[in-house]
């Protein structure tokens, strides 16, 4: 992997890998058991917040990674700001013509009422 100066938090990310239930359906999921460290430089995309009981509240943002990281896409989870974000698609190739400007992004969404770190 060549060196990438990516700006912005140092999040844990929980890349995904598949598994296979027990009526033999392949599933993504996140490696809980491969936690790794990693850079991501973040910028929002749409918000909604709930201002009335019953409403739900969306937080997505665009993450920014370094080019070359394993096991990102739908069923990846990063852990950023004291909760849990789903990858919620395949991530977008950016290869431009400088390496040190190349990069991966994704759109992640908050996890409601999900597992707070």
């Amino acid at each position: 992997m060549t060196y990438q100066r990516t700006r912005g938090p140092l999040v844990t990310f929980y890349p995904r890998e598949a598994y296979t239930t027990e009526r033999n359906v392949v599933k993504w999921g996140p490696d809980r058991d491969n936690p790794q460290k990693v850079r991501v430089a973040f910028s929002a995309d749409r918000m909604a917040k709930a201002e009335a009981m019953g409403q739900v509240e969306i937080e997505m943002y665009t993450a920014r990674f370094p080019w070359g990281t394993e096991g990102l896409g739908p069923g990846a989870i990063i852990v950023w700001q004291g909760s849990e974000w789903d990858c919620t698609g395949p991530a977008e190739l950016h290869d431009t013509m400088h390496h040190s400007t190349r990069h991966m992004t994704v759109a992640v969404r908050r996890r409601p009422g999900g597992v707070r770190a």
